[in-house]
């Protein structure tokens, strides 16, 4: 099982009985290349007899665990709209990497990954294997300045490694960018809220006023006694 399988089934949107249903269940199917859909088989295989935790599903129940499956995008319908009978894939799932065996080489220019580039990057963890030619080349690049030599495998590996790391920065650079309301909080008063300021700067403008004629007045009645 590659880590992009692990991470999918990590997550707490899973239920348990969604979990099992594909690491016991689905992924042996897909090894074995059988992609059909069988409610009542999948039914069986979630029934439990134990004393403590007894499990008697439907096909209601087998549906909801293939539903959360396919959210978190562990399988894949093949354009059906029903679960049972339909075939599927799962995209995640370990394939045969046949690349031919070869001797360790130095990087050099022209080098690139090959047609089965994009299993490897799943078992490094990289879900999207797509890149920008400006990227192979740096890769291509750093290494030819390096002694070093890998296998075809060797590299392509790297190459992933690579790909994930500059993704995971360009994530962790967009969430450190500030919010725009941190970047002006004084501009980003309501208009009411500013309004009722005004207003309350005018009244305490208007109360002083009236005070200080209230002081004038008594002031002159205590001249002219």
């Amino acid at each position: 099982m590659n880590s992009v399988e692990e991470n999918h089934l990590k997550k707490r949107t899973l239920s348990h009985m969604a979990r099992s249903l594909y690491v016991l269940f689905l992924r042996d199917l897909g090894v074995r290349q059988i992609n059909t859909i069988d409610l009542v088989a999948i039914t069986d295989y979630l029934y439990t007899a134990s004393h403590d935790f007894p499990t008697k599903p439907n096909y209601q129940i087998a549906e909801l665990c293939l539903n959360e499956l396919e959210k978190e995008g562990l399988i894949k319908r093949n354009g059906e709209d029903y679960w049972h009978g339909a075939t599927f894939t799962l995209p995640y799932l370990d394939r045969d990497i046949n690349i031919p065996p070869t001797k360790p080489f130095i990087m050099h220019k022209g080098w690139e990954p090959v047609s089965a580039f994009k299993e490897i990057a799943l078992q490094c963890g990289l879900e999207d294997a797509t890149f920008e030619t400006q990227q192979l080349k740096d890769f291509v690049s750093y290494w030819m300045s390096k002694p070093e030599s890998r296998s075809q495998l060797g590299w392509e590996r790297a190459f992933a490694r690579r790909l994930l790391t500059l993704k995971e920065k360009k994530i962790q650079k967009k969430s450190e960018q500030p919010n725009s309301q941190d970047l002006h909080p004084k501009e980003n008063v309501h208009p009411v809220l500013k309004a009722k300021g005004s207003e309350k700067n005018e009244s305490d403008t208007k109360a002083k006023s009236y005070a200080e004629q209230i002081k004038d007045a008594a002031f002159l009645e205590e001249l002219f006694k």
